[in-house]
Formats: C-alpha cells, structure tokens, sequence
C-alpha cells in the first residue's frame, strides 16, 4: 500500500505539520511521523481491516465497512473530532498508522468535564514492528489529547500490543461489552 501525498492537500489542511525529526540508522531515514490527511484514510482504512481480520471471525462485507470508514473518518477529521498519524519509511510509503477520536460521557467524579480520547487504528506492517514506531505514533496521539484539554484516554488492547501500551501508563479496567 503506498499513497501519494498531494501538496495541495498539505497546504489546506488546517492542523497540518510538517514531519517529526526523521529517525535515522546509519544515515538513512528509518521513518518520517506526520499527522494524517484525508488522502491518507484510504490507507488507514485498509490497515484498520487488516487489524480486525486477524481477529474478527464473522463474515463482513468489507468493501462496504472500507467505503463507509473512509466516509465516516473524513467527515470526524472535518469536525476535528478524529486526527490520525501515519509513519513513511525512507521512501515515502505508509507502515503504519495510528488515530484518536475524540467523544463524551457521563461526568465522573475523575473526569468531570466528561471527554475522552479513543485511541485506535494502531497499526504497523509486520516487518516494521518491535522497532518504537507504534510507540511514536501513540505518542503523538496522546500529546495531541492532551492539547486539547483531554484528561483521560481509553482503548482496546490486543494481546500483542498490551505490553506497549501498559509502557505508556494505560492500565486494564473493569469495562464490559454487549451487542444491542
């Protein structure tokens, strides 16, 4: 998967920065880290499915899911209530990505003002993992958050990125899960 950023595209996306210092190894660019744009979901949306594949069992359209993820995720990142991060390699092309939406919920007596950060969409190609990319990426993300005044973030932990995020304070929870 590889996408070609449109210039563009960068100089009207409000929110826009320009790359991380890029990591180097040897001299050579390793990974650039830079916030999403809109042309980027496609790709994001497809590592999303890839994610979910390894784990969901029931048979889903996922072309339908891809269209209407990539319409949804548009519109919230229009509202500023999503905001993803993508890691390049040296040549340009995504290896992984990570995202926040943003939402509220009842005040509790440790959120008061009652907004979270949803961290999702961690995702990073298989030759790429174990070298602090997905760290990064939730970095950026949780520094973000915080920027916008959010107090609290939550998210769903697969088994194998458990430890990562445990690395960076989160904590399990008691919550539970029904489908309606």
């Amino acid at each position: 998967m590889t996408t070609t950023i449109n210039r563009r595209e960068i100089s009207g996306c409000k929110n826009y920065r320009k790359y991380d210092s890029p990591v180097l190894a040897g001299g050579m660019i390793m990974y650039m880290v830079r916030r999403a744009l809109p042309g980027d979901l496609p790709i994001i949306v497809d590592y999303r499915i890839t994610m979910f594949q390894t784990f969901v069992k029931d048979p889903y359209d996922w072309n339908h899911v891809k269209t209407y993820e990539e319409k949804y995720f548009a519109e919230k990142m229009e509202q500023s209530l999503f905001a993803a991060w993508v890691a390049e390699n040296g040549e340009g092309k995504i290896i992984a990505c990570a995202a926040v939406s943003f939402y509220e919920l009842a005040p509790k007596p440790w959120n008061l003002e009652s907004k979270y950060a949803f961290i999702s969409s961690m995702y990073t190609e298989p030759e790429f993992r174990r070298q602090g990319i997905g760290g990064k990426l939730l970095k950026e993300a949780l520094s973000y958050s915080k920027r916008k005044g959010i107090t609290h973030a939550t998210l769903h932990a697969s088994q194998s990125g458990k430890s990562l995020y445990e690395s960076h304070g989160f904590n399990d929870t008691n919550e539970m899960r029904k489908k309606l």
